[in-house]
């Protein structure tokens, strides 16, 4: 009997162990998963952060070649043939400064990609596809940056040659250029504006 009361007492006390091994185990997953769920968070705001801080550094460089009034593009779209003597050393400049842009552009678009290759950050993710529209519209400005410095180098070098050149044709594209930089910029702005409005709405 003593035999018989002993190994039925024990089989509570073993199916009492097992459950609480079964609950720690579930505890310790979830307490895991939590873990592991906002080191990902903490890391998507890190790369959001460090894309804005990029890409508000090539909009700052966009705005900068865009208000030049007097710049080396602006002069040659005018037509004004007394003021174009001198430019072919500004365009080195401002082929330098394009270079900068578009290199911000591509260090903030690596950031914002990275985010994509995190779980459960929905919302940064989210974010990264409104902000990246901004970015694809800088990064047509950059290439029509390029495209305009290649025409009106190839222009300065047919004078230097003592060939003849259609300034006319000339300032008129480069000042069509200058029209669509212009709206890609304003389009830019706006998309900014909304990635601004949702990153706020959901406190990222």
């Amino acid at each position: 009997m003593n035999g018989m009361e002993t190994g039925i007492e024990t089989r509570p006390h073993k199916a009492f162990f097992t459950r609480l091994a079964v609950l720690l185990i579930l505890l310790l997953a979830i307490s895991s998963a939590g873990l592991s769920c906002k080191k990902e968070t903490e890391q998507a705001k890190k790369y959001m952060r460090q894309g804005n801080r990029a890409f508000g550094a090539a909009i700052a460089i966009g705005s900068e070649l865009r208000n030049t009034k007097d710049g080396p593009i602006a002069i040659l779209a005018s037509g004004d043939m007394g003021k174009i003597s001198g430019v072919a050393s500004r365009l080195r400049e401002i082929r330098l400064t394009v270079l900068r842009y578009r290199r911000m552009l591509g260090i903030a678009e690596g950031y914002y990609r990275n985010i994509s290759a995190l779980s459960g950050v929905g919302n940064y993710v989210e974010y990264q596809k409104i902000i990246m529209k901004a970015v694809d519209s800088e990064k047509m400005i950059g290439a029509l940056w390029a495209s305009l410095l290649r025409k009106c180098s190839d222009a300065l070098e047919s004078i230097a040659r003592g060939e003849q050149v259609d300034w006319t044709s000339h300032a008129k594209k480069a000042q069509e250029a200058l029209e669509k930089i212009e709206k890609l910029a304003q389009n830019s702005a706006e998309i900014e504006k909304e990635a601004l409005r949702f990153k706020k709405e959901k406190k990222l």
